[in-house]
């Protein structure tokens, strides 16, 4: 920025120098002309006094000018052809342009006859190109003394704000440290500007701070905290599956436990995925999709008491994919919530390829408008048939995002909708 703003300056006093040169040129060519003009009528007028004392005396002549005089009624063969045709008044006899004319002819008429004075320019303009070289050396002198002391004074209210703003580049909001931003450039002299900016960017900086540290010891604690009754509840349900002589309903009961168990598992590992910082990365592990898949279907099932439904599955490979554990799982039971939620009949087919699963339902769709909003925040086009209680597509979309994988959703109105999951799948050597 210092140099640009210096370039501008620059810029501008060559401009005003420029001006300056060009003004003083034109003034001191109108001034020479002016005096040129004035010297003419008073030697014209020493000429005439000379006529009327002696009509016949031969006129006098200077380095610089000539003058011819033709009494009344004499033929003018001693003056030059080009002054002949010439009218009272000053002329100029040079075809060139104004700043070139080489002499101002002067002619006047009196009883006695006509003259001519031819004055050369010459002199004059020496004398205005000196003016205006001496006038254009000292213009560049002060604009130059201008943009020397306008760079010293802009060097030194631009290093504060050079200095913060290199601090600010290089300083890292994952270490935490904002001395640099609070130090950087002060040993300059201070602007009141970059202070203000300053403070505000290290106020900012410390609230980031805060943050980020409130963020660590959410999943820190919630990883812990979440986990910990979690794991409790898994060793009382396993110690629970040994005890013998259960009755139906009690072992009905612990399916529903372990089922219920995987599915809260899930959700805390997912929102604990969304809570950490872009830049840190997650953890993967790598698992056959078609387990997990007839597993999700399998619930699906157990939920649906509508028998004009029908929920199965299409299974045309069994990749081997890279996720989050539990992931895949949570984004499914999501997908399939939706459609049971919005197809009272028909079917619900999943469609499992190699890169990509499909959720397939003949439900009641959605418009272009519904579809467009669909992934918004809370949105929610009848909220009187949703009765899923899953993530939400939002959070889905977030957490498909971050993993990696793709989702898109096609829908027409009455027709149905088709969900496509589209994941990375581990590329093997061959």
């Amino acid at each position: 920025m210092s140099h640009q703003l210096r370039r501008h300056f620059i810029l501008q006093a060559l401009g005003v120098a420029v001006l300056l040169v060009a003004g003083t040129f034109l003034g001191s060519k109108a001034i020479s002309e002016y005096l040129l003009r004035d010297r003419i009528r008073t030697e014209v007028n020493q000429l005439w006094a000379l006529i009327e004392r002696n009509p016949k005396a031969p006129l006098p002549k200077a380095l610089n000018y000539e003058a011819y005089f033709v009494p009344a009624g004499a033929q003018p063969d001693q003056v030059p052809a080009e002054l002949r045709v010439m009218s009272d008044g000053f002329h100029r006899l040079s075809t060139a342009g104004w700043l070139e004319a080489d002499k101002v002819v002067y002619v006047g008429d009196r009883a006695e006859g006509k003259i001519y004075v031819v004055t050369a320019r010459s002199t004059i303009d020496r004398v205005v190109i000196g003016i205006t070289l001496l006038s254009g050396l000292v213009s560049l002198i002060a604009v130059w003394s201008m943009i020397a002391f306008t760079n010293r004074r802009l060097r030194r209210l631009m290093t504060p704000l050079a200095e913060f703003s290199h601090a600010v580049d290089s300083w890292d909001p994952e270490r935490g440290d904002v001395a640099q931003l609070k130090y950087a450039g002060r040993g300059v002299s201070k602007i009141r500007e970059v202070e203000q900016l300053r403070t505000a960017v290290v106020e900012m900086a410390g609230r980031m701070n805060n943050f980020v540290e409130r963020e660590r010891n959410f999943t820190r604690d919630a990883s812990h905290e979440l986990r910990t009754p979690l794991t409790v509840v898994r060793m009382a349900h396993d110690m629970l599956t040994l005890e013998t002589g259960l009755s139906p309903r009690g072992t009905r009961a612990l399916n529903r436990i372990d089922q219920v168990t995987k599915e809260i598992e899930g959700l805390v590992e997912s929102l604990l995925v969304l809570a950490r910082h872009p830049n840190v990365d997650i953890e993967v592990d790598e698992f056959y999709a078609l387990p997990i898949v007839e597993e999700a279907i399998a619930r699906i099932q157990s939920h649906s008491d509508n028998p004009a439904l029908d929920i199965h599955l299409d299974a045309h490979a069994n990749p081997l994919i890279e996720a989050p554990p539990r992931m895949l799982a949570v984004v499914l039971n999501e997908l399939l919530e939706n459609a049971l939620s919005f197809t009272e009949q028909g079917s619900i087919t999943v469609v499992l390829r190699e890169n990509s699963l499909d959720v397939i339902d003949t439900g009641i769709g959605m418009s272009a408008d519904t579809l467009a909003r669909v992934f918004d925040p809370f949105f929610r086009e009848d909220i009187s048939r949703q009765n899923a209680k899953g993530l939400g597509l939002n959070v889905v979309r977030r957490l498909v995002e971050r993993i990696g994988w793709t989702l898109r959703l096609r829908s027409r109105l009455s027709e149905g909708t088709v969900a496509t999951l589209n994941f990375r799948r581990r590329q093997e050597d061959t």
